[in-house]
């Protein structure tokens, strides 16, 4: 009787292919699954852990068509740790409890992402997201892209009630929610970009009119309504004060993005007076790396100051400054010997400056006699096209303005 030698097969044991799974191609993985059933359960979770459901925009038309999109992953909810939702018609399914109610079915969720919508104008509901409330113990990121108009209230609740939260992505918010809101419980944040809106008029109304009436000296009443733009003016500076000192909480954050996007791709910058607006707060929070703002001439003080007093932390240049910066750098364009006349009198004068270019001041228009005209963004986007143009194509320098 002979002893034959047993080998066994390393990838036979459960742990190996569960070690190996996680470092896998998405590909591989796939084929890994189809070998046999004990493969399929060891490699499928991690096949689904990072989800991402697209809807063709074709087929937006259809509700049918979102809720089969989501049956796959429902069936393999339990191994769904990062969703992405991307390529759908937000106003065709903001009202759908499938949508809503299938993703706070994930056991696991994670990470949730909304991105590529087709409409700009669409408010997410409240009630929505309170569907996801039963997440929000687990959620670390939460990803929505700026045309998503998620209620202030919404942002409010995630913030106080997603402890393991560090990312948080979105578009326009309500500074006064948010500070007359419930603590914030997200601590471990470490990326904040959302941009602030610290409201109208009519938002400060009611609690001038509340104090008025409650006046009992009508001298005082009547001050009260003639100065109420005052009034208000000084209510935004308590909301900033207020909120800045809750965002100095935040011990863990690193960067901070008030920048807002309007659907043309312009800038709404965000006003804020380094002097009485408790801007300084931020510094408290240790490791903070990077702060970006809308910048405009009126708010090139307050990046001065920056610049001097957060020696430490990176701050993004205002536009024009950045536009300079570029076009000062001249070895892109040294064997450049094209004549700018032919458009130099439609777009500006050379005289004085190679780019019609002054510092905080905007490009000279020969149309209007003078810098920074309505024509900004005209004269910006003709000559980037005549330089890329020129150049082959070349537009890595330039971006997006």
């Amino acid at each position: 009787m002979s002893n034959t030698a047993t080998t066994s097969n390393p990838l036979d044991l459960p742990e190996i292919r569960l070690v190996l799974a996680d470092v896998l191609p998405l590909h591989t993985l796939t084929v890994c699954a189809r070998v046999n059933k004990e493969w399929y359960r060891s490699f499928m979770p991690p096949l689904w852990r990072h989800t991402s459901l697209r809807v063709d925009i074709d087929k937006a038309g259809s509700p049918s068509a979102k809720v089969t999109t989501l049956k796959s992953a429902t069936k393999n909810k339990e191994f769904i740790h990062n969703l992405s939702i991307i390529d759908f018609n937000l106003w065709r399914v903001r009202q759908r409890k499938e949508l809503w109610s299938a993703m706070s079915a994930f056991p696991v969720l994670r990470s949730l992402t909304l991105q590529q919508t087709y409409d700009t104008q669409t408010v997410v509901k409240p009630e929505s997201i309170q569907l996801l409330k039963p997440r929000f113990l687990h959620l670390t990121t939460v990803d929505f892209h700026p045309n998503i108009n998620l209620a202030s209230e919404s942002y409010e609740e995630i913030m106080s009630s997603c402890p393991q939260l560090l990312t948080l992505r979105g578009g326009n918010v309500k500074a006064l929610v948010l500070t007359q809101g419930r603590p914030w419980v997200c601590t471990l944040l470490r990326l904040w970009s959302l941009c602030l809106d610290f409201g109208t008029i009519d938002d400060y109304r009611g609690k001038i009119t509340d104090a008025a009436t409650g006046s009992s000296d009508s001298a005082t009443s009547s001050s009260l309504e003639k100065n109420i733009g005052q009034q208000v003016e000084q209510m935004r500076k308590e909301v900033r004060r207020q909120l800045f000192e809750r965002m100095s909480l935040l011990v863990h954050l690193e960067t901070v993005d008030f920048r807002k996007m309007n659907p043309k791709g312009l800038c709404q910058p965000l006003h804020v007076d380094h002097n009485d607006s408790g801007l300084d707060r931020l510094l408290q929070c240790p490791r903070l790396k990077e702060v970006r703002f809308d910048w405009d001439d009126s708010n090139l003080e307050t990046y001065d100051w920056i610049k001097t007093q957060w020696l430490e932390i990176k701050v993004n240049s205002p536009p024009a400054l950045k536009i300079e910066d570029e076009f000062e750098d001249e070895d892109e364009f040294e064997d450049e010997d094209d004549d700018d006349s032919e458009y130099e009198s439609d777009l500006g004068s050379t005289e004085s400056d190679e780019y019609g270019y002054r510092r905080g001041r905007g490009p000279y228009c020969a149309r209007c006699d003078e810098h920074g005209c309505s024509h900004y963004a005209e004269v910006l986007e003709i000559r980037h096209q005549e330089r890329r143009y020129r150049h082959g194509g070349y537009s890595g320098r330039y971006g997006r303005w």
